[in-house]
This record gives structure tokens, C-alpha cells and sequence, in this order.
């Protein structure tokens, strides 16, 4: 089993992305810049290796060796280690210094926060098959790709949880090419979150949006990294959605995946915008 965590940030401003992103979620600073943050599982720290910047998540796997292995026989695996002992986090990188990081189940305290529940993610990249089979085998991980999808979109899942989705943004103006991690923040106000961002340095490179199954928009933070913010449609409204397996059957992906997690209840409430520096 693979299981999406939490989420890093890597910036070489971390103490000024920490404090940036705390007061647009609306937390509560607490003693140290991005404590409020590693409470919710989201931690900021500088880039691992040059050019290693932006967001990863995190993913929690049985055994990392193993994941490596399967990786492995899809292509070269460039691997470094943060850390050591039972609480060693393991960079690999997925391409053009894109990472995501791994961490064994056995290394996680019992009440360790994890940011599944209040975000999600998707892996942006020119080639979304090749890196549906590379992120497939090294979390080992289904996929369902939804049928018709502008953007090519399909999800990696495994009991009935989506760990992140893969595709191929394209014809979007202004759109970085390179392959990148988006974290989209679930918030209860799409506007007053959009809002919030561009009144505080932040630009919009995707305007809000809609999914089959939620409203989003895409935004680059005033250091450059890209997120987003997500509101989830009510499960209600939300209709079927055909997809194509990774066994080449048809299905509504409401039949292989939970599209409405517990997360989706933990929105961030974030104030007005408003032109107070941060």
C-alpha cells in the first residue's frame, strides 16, 4: 500500500515562503516561521539539489528498497537520502529535477499530521505516460485515465484513495513546459482564496477553472513555485466520470476511487484579501 502524506516545499527563501504561506492559509504563526505548517504536515526547507525547487509530496511506502526496484526497470533512478536511521526521507527524483519524496510506514509516529486531509496534488509533464509508468511502478500504484480529458488526466490510486494525478497542461499561455508538482490547497472560497494570493504577490497562471469533479485555480508564489487552490464540488453534483484503466476496461471512476475523501471537509477559511504586507 502507497499512501500520499505530506508535502514539501523547496525554496531559497524558506523562512519567508514559511511566514508567506502560513498567512494565506489564515494559520495561527506560532513560535517559529512554518511551525504552524509542519502541524498540518507541509514543511519548507531549501532545495535538496540545484534547481530542485518548488513543491514535492510526500508519499509513505512499505519499503523503499522496493519501490526503487520497481522504478528501476522503467529507467535510471537518481536517489538521494535526507536524513538517517528510521526517519530518513528518500528523494527520488521523477525528471528534469522534479522529486517527490518517500518515507517507509514504519518510520511515522502514530500522530505524525499528515496534509492528505487538507490537499492534494497533481504531476504536471510533456509526457504523461511515460511518467504514469515510472510513478506507477515506484509507489505501485493503479491508474484510470478519465476518457476525453483536455489535459490527458489520469489518477494513481490504491484503496480507493487517489495518491495524485498525472497530466499534460498544455495551450495554457505562460505555462512552464518543465515537469513540476502542483499542491492545491482545499479552501471553502475559491474567489477570497485567489483574491488573497494575487493581493499579496502572487500571480494567477491558470484562472479559476472546473473538473469534473471540483473548481480550481493555478498560481506561482512570489518566490516562482506553483500552487493551487481547490473547492471540491458537492458529491451530489457530481456526475459519472468514464475512465480507462491501466487493464484497458471502461469504468465511472466514482466505482474505483473515494472522489470525495475526508479531507474535502477540512477547508482552509481564509480572511478577505487585503493589503497588509506580510
Amino acid at each position: 500500500m502507497t499512501k500520499l502524506h505530506q508535502y514539501t516545499l523547496a525554496t531559497e527563501a524558506p523562512i519567508e515562503a514559511a511566514v508567506y504561506y502560513e498567512w494565506l492559509l489564515g494559520l495561527q504563526p506560532r513560535d517559529a516561521p512554518g511551525a504552524a505548517l509542519a502541524e498540518l504536515g507541509v514543511g519548507v526547507g531549501t532545495p535538496p539539489a540545484p534547481g530542485a525547487v518548488g513543491w514535492s509530496p510526500v508519499f509513505l511506502v512499505r519499503s523503499v528498497d522496493e519501490a526503487i526496484l520497481r522504478a528501476s526497470a522503467e529507467g535510471p533512478v537518481e536517489h538521494l537520502v535526507s536524513g538517517s536511521g528510521g526517519a530518513a526521507r528518500h528523494l527520488v527524483c521523477v525528471r528534469d529535477s522534479a522529486w517527490t519524496v518517500l518515507q517507509e510506514f514504519s518510520s511515522v509516529g502514530e500522530h505524525e499530521p499528515s496534509a492528505y486531509w487538507h490537499a492534494n496534488c497533481d504531476y504536471s509533464t510533456p509526457d504523461p505516460t511515460q511518467a504514469t509508468r515510472y510513478l506507477g511502478a515506484l509507489l505501485g500504484l493503479d491508474h484510470h485515465a478519465i476518457i476525453g480529458d483536455p489535459y490527458h488526466m489520469r489518477f494513481l490510486h490504491g484503496d480507493r484513495m487517489i495518491a495524485t494525478g498525472i497530466l499534460r497542461m498544455h495551450g495554457v499561455s505562460a505555462y512552464p513546459k518543465r515537469p513540476h508538482w502542483l499542491v492545491y490547497f482545499e479552501v471553502g472560497d475559491l474567489v477570497t482564496a485567489v483574491a488573497r494570493a494575487v493581493d499579496s504577490g502572487s500571480r494567477i497562471r491558470i484562472p479559476r477553472s472546473r473538473s469534473p469533479f471540483n473548481d480550481f485555480a493555478v498560481l506561482s508564489d512570489p518566490w516562482g513555485s506553483l500552487f493551487g487552490f481547490s473547492t471540491m464540488t458537492p458529491s451530489t453534483a457530481v456526475g459519472p466520470i468514464p475512465t480507462l484503466g491501466g487493464d484497458g476496461t471502461v469504468c465511472d471512476l466514482r466505482d474505483v476511487v473515494d472522489i470525495h475523501p475526508p479531507h474535502s471537509s477540512d477547508e482552509f477559511t481564509l480572511p478577505g484579501p487585503s493589503h497588509e504586507t506580510v
